[in-house]
């Protein structure tokens, strides 16, 4: 799989030989230095922000180390590195081969050609280090503390010190006699923390195993521009030697994250196959000889077809970049023509790693087949049409919807949309959806900077915000809602709430005194690692956000917790069950894990899902909503925060979507808003129990404060589940059947809400939830069709123009319309046509992409002067469309609407 963010752009100012081959990479600072092995220089680029690295300047190496062969005119430089305030260097160390040229009348004197190589090049043996201070390189640098100095090993036309020491090496000594293109020494990658370097090799391969060395050096006391080995190994030796199972390929480079060595993995020959990023985790706590399996994190795409031969990956840098995604940025030899820009320019690409907050990684397919079929016919139709070993389950109480997934096969974005559109152009595919796990990202509407906080309060589930007054009363949110009116309308002796059963897919439970005694931990499932324990792994970017979410549903009206502030839930006599599916909940990170999540909550005999968590919509996650709906279960989902749109699920017709309020009854001015909010309810401040945790571990429970969406449809959750248990399920469904509980439910909630003076029902639903009127309120007698009711509304989740319209739902009809068909290239009377085929991918890169979201709307605002009360666009940041185009063309996009781009 490989998972490219973004392309960038390297003007070279017309250099031939770093346009034909960019051998090495790295990025110090705000600077990117680049190189070619058939030079004897390195080039400096500055980086910008518009993806475009230029400010060109080159850097003659003989200026700073000596070159043992002045006659030649390149080094073979194949590694670079930043580190201690040097920039590190590093050649190939190899014989080559000549290259072979045929004669096609003389076979025999081909033959006789093979054996002709073994050159020596006394610039190949370069491992140098020079200083490097503010983008400057420097011979010396006496200012620096300890006084830092440009030095080398010293080099000999056929060889140096390093190499000397490699001779007598039972695994490599053999392979020092023998060029580098016939698996024999050579060096291509450089990575260096500290004193220690580790050096890769693209070959030799042995076995299936490739080879990274690791040295020290320090300065020549005698000679401080030259260095030397240090003793690292019992009996004086000056190398350790590591092995690394890179599934038979060899190393193309190497850089450090933080303690793991990051390795580029290619074929050791010229030759096409695969390119992959793995991970050595933990490699600087090695010390010692090692041999050890990294992982595997992505695949890098290179020249097939009739660009076989090209793009080759050759080096490798880490590249964070501002919106704090963690990258690697990786640049080609022998790249491709769609990779040249003018004659002066190349594109490279950013991948994001697994870890980084950016990271899209596929998961599979979902598909509805034409006729009812097993899942082994439906893997074998995959089988057929692509790899061996997909794997098919069926999903609903459907005999033709299907999740396809497969243990090994990763594939980008782009290319799950292209499997999607063969998919769907075949007979007996009714519907084909790609699923992704989708990270948290940066907020898609910047929040007002000038207001208090504002990193705090980025897509806060726990808040950071300033607390009004009243909100430090903890029963404020259930006086706000009349819970204690509503509970008072129960029979003595039954809770509030009780013989309900809450299905609560979030990040797990903790065994927190305010829900313990609620839990129904034996029925709760994790559907993130694959274990029947729901338990909360305290990890990721919500720990504990399940335990606070579950609080404010059950939380006993008595004090549990000494010292520490009472919550109190809604539903007090409700159950939970558990369900750990994420360790976030912003931007909805797997859609399969979701989805299942509900579909057990349902089978499990769940009556009420509460979802605090949302993101992009999804045919999948659909499915499930119309599941739990037909079987009478109740669902209410968070609006969401700061995302400038109703995520989904709240914003299906089936799912209670729910924005938040404050102590004072106004709109919390994070959450979302919009037509497909139902109603609002407490979401900032509200009291909710917390956890302390340290690495993972549990330290200790306490009680707090916190501002979201997460909170507020806790609340609608609660009041379903006191109507539930108020009139009695079985009653219910008695009277109305299963299909139609929650649309009955749905619609006696938004008539007993309340609204202040001012309150806009357009944005923030029907009003402010009020439990004792839910309560009160007469049960209806005639009712429509339900399903009739749902399906007839317009989806907003198929990449239509409805789609659309939900996510920038501040502009008007007609401006999205013309404004999207100028972004496509086609005429406004074809966008419909156009938008039934890409629209669903186009609204994934949008929204899963802020910055092209936010340029998309403020040029959507500047196209008719809107100016947006809630988010305050300014038309002056707008930028053309064009620049939007180009921007989804190198983030990377299917054929399909690449060639409308």
């Amino acid at each position: 799989m490989s998972n490219r963010r973004q392309s960038i752009t390297l003007k070279l100012a017309k250099d031939k030989k770093l346009l034909k081959n960019l051998s090495a990479v790295v990025k110090a600072d705000q600077f990117l230095w680049v190189a070619s092995d058939e030079k004897t220089s390195v080039e400096r680029l500055t980086i910008s922000e518009n993806s475009v690295f230029d400010g060109y300047v080159t850097k003659p190496l003989r200026d700073y180390i000596e070159l043992p062969d002045t006659e030649n005119s390149e080094i073979d430089l194949e590694g670079m590195d930043y580190n201690g305030g040097y920039l590190w260097l590093i050649g190939s160390h190899s014989l080559k081969r000549e290259k072979v040229k045929l004669d096609k009348f003389d076979e025999a004197q081909n033959i006789a050609n093979l054996a002709k190589g073994n050159e020596k090049d006394g610039n190949r043996y370069i491992l140098a280090r020079i200083p490097l201070i503010n983008g400057e390189l420097k011979k010396e640098h006496p200012e620096s503390h300890p006084q830092l100095r440009a030095a080398q090993i010293k080099a000999r036309k056929d060889g140096n010190v390093f190499l000397d020491t490699l001779n007598q090496d039972k695994h490599l000594g053999l392979f020092l006699k023998i060029p580098s293109k016939d698996n024999g020494f050579d060096i291509e990658g450089l990575a260096v923390s500290g004193s220690r370097v580790f050096i890769g090799l693209r070959g030799p391969v042995l076995r299936g195993w490739a080879v990274i060395l690791e040295i020290q050096v320090e300065s020549d006391p005698e000679i401080p521009s030259q260095l030397i080995l240090k003793e690292i190994a019992p009996e004086g030796q000056t190398y350790r030697k590591h092995f690394v199972d890179l599934r038979g390929m060899g190393v193309r480079d190497l850089c450090f994250q933080n303690d793991d060595l990051l390795i580029l993995a290619g074929p050791t020959m010229e030759m096409d196959g695969t390119i992959a990023v793995f991970r050595w985790k933990n490699a600087l706590l090695v010390d010692h000889e090692s041999l050890t399996t990294p992982g595997k994190l992505f695949e890098i795409p290179h020249g097939e077809g009739i660009l076989a031969g090209t793009d080759r990956a050759e080096g490798l840098t880490i590249f964070s970049t501002s919106s704090n995604c963690t990258s690697v940025l990786v640049t080609y030899d022998s790249p491709s023509r769609l990779r040249k820009v003018g004659n002066d320019s190349l594109i490279v690409d950013l991948f994001d790693l697994p870890d980084s907050p950016c990271f899209v990684r596929f998961t599979g397919f979902s598909v509805e087949m034409a006729t009812s079929k097993g899942p082994g016919d439906v893997a074998e139709l995959f089988n057929q049409e692509f790899e061996f070993g997909w794997q098919a389950e069926r999903f609903g109480d459907s005999e033709k919807q299907f999740d396809v997934t497969h243990p090994t096969v990763f594939l980008s974005p782009e290319a799950a949309w292209e499997r999607t559109y063969h998919l769907r152009s075949q007979p007996g595919f009714v519907y084909v959806e790609p699923q992704f796990i989708i990270p948290e990202l940066p907020t898609l509407n910047e929040p007002d900077l000038t207001e208090p906080e504002p990193e705090a309060r980025m897509l806060s589930a726990f808040g950071g915000e300033e607390h009004k007054p009243g909100s430090e009363q903890s029963d404020w949110s259930v006086n706000a809602i009349q819970a204690p009116k509503a509970w008072a309308m129960f029979p003595e002796g039954k809770t509030p709430g009780q013989g309900v059963v809450i299905g609560h897919p979030d990040t797990g439970f903790t065994d927190h005194p305010q829900i313990l005694a609620n839990l129904i931990p034996d029925q709760g499932f994790n559907f993130k690692e694959n274990i029947q324990d729901a338990r909360d792994q305290l990890d990721g970017f919500h720990p504990g956000h399940g335990t606070g979410t579950a609080s404010v549903i059950v939380s006993p009206r008595q004090s549990v917790l000494p010292n520490e502030v009472d919550v109190i839930g809604v539903a007090p006599g409700s159950k939970i069950i558990p369900l750990r599916v994420s360790n976030t909940v912003v931007l909805l990170t797997d859609i399969f894990k979701l989805a299942k999540a509900i579909e057990y909550a349902v089978n499990q005999g769940a009556h009420v899902i509460s979802i605090s968590m949302g993101g992009l919509g999804n045919w999948r996650i659909h499915q499930a909503v119309r599941y739990a709906q037909r079987h009478g279960v109740i669902l209410c989902a968070a609006a969401g925060n700061y995302v400038g749109f109703v995520a989904w699920p709240a914003a299906y017709d089936e799912v209670i979507g729910v924005a938040a309020t404050n102590v004072e009854n106004r709109p919390w001015r994070g959450s979302s808003h919009g037509d497909k909010v139902d109603v609002s309810a407490p979401g900032e401040s509200v009291w909710r129990a917390t956890v302390q945790h340290q690495s993972g571990d549990l330290t200790g429970f306490s009680t707090g404060r916190g501002s979201g969406t997460s909170f507020a449809v806790t609340h609608v959750a609660g009041i379903a589940a006191l109507w539930l248990s108020f009139h009695g399920r079985d009653n219910l469904i008695a009277r109305y059947g299963q299909e139609k509980l929650s649309f009955v439910f749905n619609q006696i909630l938004r008539k007993s809400c309340v609204h202040p003076p001012e309150w806009d029902q357009n944005q923030y639903g029907a009003g402010i939830i009020q439990a004792d009127q839910v309560l009160a309120a007469a049960l209806p007698v005639d009712l429509p069709n339900a399903a009739l009711h749902f399906n007839s509304m317009m989806p907003v989740d198929t990449g239509g123009e409805a789609t659309f319209r939900h996510l920038f739902e501040d502009s008007p009809p007609e401006v999205l319309h013309s404004s999207l068909a100028e972004l496509l290239g086609v005429p406004p009377s074809d966008l419909s046509r156009h938008l039934n085929q890409v629209g669903q991918e186009l609204a994934f890169h949008l929204a899963t992409t802020p910055p092209l979201f936010r340029e998309f709307r403020n040029q959507l605002a500047q196209s008719h002067s809107i100016r947006s009360a809630v988010f305050e666009v300014e038309p002056i940041h707008a930028q053309p469309l064009e620049a939007t185009r180009q921007k989804l063309r190198q983030k990377g996009v299917s054929s399909a609407l690449a060639t409308l781009l």
